[in-house]
Order: structure tokens, then sequence, then C-alpha cells
């Protein structure tokens, strides 16, 4: 049986309740970018062509915010500032995936990449391979950071 509870679920809490530091992450899942629509000659030849997906529903449908929210924790608890980008990917192979970019204050590429597998490692061993599979994580320099010259 459901409750009003279980309607909730996937669903972030307020970035004013408690989370204030995660206020760029929810930032980024506005800014993501909108489905863009079905081209009126498209509908016409496939009238049942599906719309791309946009992140937010992606998120609640798959229940991906203990997954994003543990990724930019953990960025945030080793770099101390976290520039976060989101997109649908996937779309294409009819296996949609959030995309989650996380910016970080680094230029080592080599740590950057261990960073990535182990945010993955980490994401699959907790919350299983639905959820890894549903969520792309990359960690990238934060290029407002990096210097000019080297």
């Amino acid at each position: 049986m459901n409750t009003l509870a279980h309607t909730t679920l996937g669903a972030p809490a307020a970035p004013a309740a408690g989370h204030p530091d995660r206020a760029p992450l929810y930032g980024a899942v506005d800014a993501a970018p909108a489905a863009r629509p079905i081209p009126f000659l498209t509908r016409l030849r496939h009238p049942f062509a599906r719309r791309e997906p946009t992140v937010k529903p992606l998120i609640r449908k798959y229940r991906l915010w203990p997954a994003l929210e543990f990724a930019y924790d953990e960025m945030l608890r080793e770099f101390g500032s976290v520039r976060v980008r989101m997109r649908v990917s996937g779309f294409e192979e009819r296996f949609p995936y959030v995309w989650i970019d996380l910016r970080v204050p680094s230029e080592d590429i080599d740590l950057m990449i261990q960073l990535e597998d182990r945010l993955r490692e980490q994401v699959s061993d907790r919350l299983g391979d639905d959820t890894s599979l549903r969520v792309s994580i990359t960690v990238d320099p934060d290029p407002d950071y990096l210097p000019l010259f080297a």
C-alpha cells in the first residue's frame, strides 16, 4: 500500500533545510538544459516519437539524489569548492542517464582520473548497479581556477 511518504522518495531536501552547502548542486539541476521540442516534420513521419527527457524527471524516476549528493559531498570535502553541470545523455541509445560534471580547483589530471574511478566504484557499491548505470560522473579542472600561464 502506498502512503503519502512514499511519493517523495528521491526528492531532495530544500537547500535551506539543513544543506546550504549543496545549493550549487540543486542549482545545477535547475540550470540543466530543457528538452528540445520535436520538429513538426518528425512528428508527421513518426507520430509516437519520444521527446528527450530532462534531468529532473530522470533524477526522480531513478531516485538518483543520493548518488548525486554523495559525489558532490565527496568532492566538496576533498577540494572545498565544486562547480556542477548536468545534462541528459544516452537518449540516442534509448538508455538515458544523468551526466554530472564536477569542476574542482586542481590541475592534476591523474588525480582526477583516480577520483572519477573511486566515485563510480563507491556509487556502485553503496547504491547498487541500477543507480550507477543511470549516473555518469566526471571530474574536471575548474577553468576559473587554473592559472593563465604555467
